[in-house]
């Protein structure tokens, strides 16, 4: 009954330290996968900001021209 014991302690130290392993290991991939989508965002917002500083020296924007 003791060896039973200690078997089933040892099982379940081991399932929770495995738990908490990849509780962490997930964690990791929800931060990388987060930072890489800010940045993808980021990479949007530059080149949507580029674009319009852009079409802002059209002068048919200037001119307020829609028939061009």
């Amino acid at each position: 009954m003791v060896i039973f014991l200690l078997a089933l302690g040892i099982i379940l130290v081991s399932g929770l330290h495995y738990r908490r392993h990849v509780i962490e290991m997930a964690e990791d991939n929800i931060l990388m996968l987060v930072q890489s989508l800010a940045a993808q965002q980021e990479q949007i917002t530059t080149g949507t900001k580029l674009m319009l500083s852009t079409l802002a020296l059209l002068p048919e924007v200037q001119r307020l021209d829609t028939n061009s």
